[in-house]
């Protein structure tokens, strides 16, 4: 590998790795609201996710939280525009749980923790696919292999 190719492919690398991240989150806060939902329709409880849960929530929530931070070293200059998916199934999707979490919480008067983390992970993990770009559909990352990685 050339020295001049080593900063564009690390930064690539990285930049995988971090949208790689990023969709784990979504993908926990994700699990948690299901986990919920499916205990809360069943009356059947996991131990070891009742105990576990919050405590790993939190720490994914934290974790989201730096994530949102560290988005600032792979700023791209433009928000991306969103992918079909988003649009037809994960945004109503989304949209949808927090109108029945609203609902709940209203007419209960509580919500679990779980239904909150797992949102919250779900909008940090949406918010940062939409400022980070996607390195291997974006040709104008200044450092993508398209763009031939050419630093500024």
């Amino acid at each position: 590998m050339n020295d001049d190719r080593v900063l564009p492919s690390l930064l690539l690398t990285l930049s995988l790795a971090f949208r790689l991240c990023v969709n784990i989150l979504g993908a926990f806060g994700l699990f948690l609201v299901a986990y919920e939902v499916c205990s809360l329709l069943s009356g059947s409880r996991w131990a070891f996710l009742d105990g576990a849960g919050p405590f790993v929530s939190a720490i994914s929530t934290i974790v989201g939280t730096a994530c949102t931070a560290i988005s600032v070293y792979f700023f791209a200059g433009r928000v991306v525009p969103p992918e079909k998916i988003s649009i037809f199934v994960t945004a109503p999707l989304v949209l949808l749980g927090c109108v029945v979490a609203l609902y709940y919480l209203l007419y209960f008067g509580q919500l679990p923790s779980h239904v909150v983390n797992g949102l919250a992970l779900l909008a940090i993990a949406g918010a940062l696919n939409r400022i980070h770009p996607n390195p291997n559909r974006d040709a104008r990352i200044f450092w993508s292999r398209k763009s031939g990685g050419d630093l500024p």
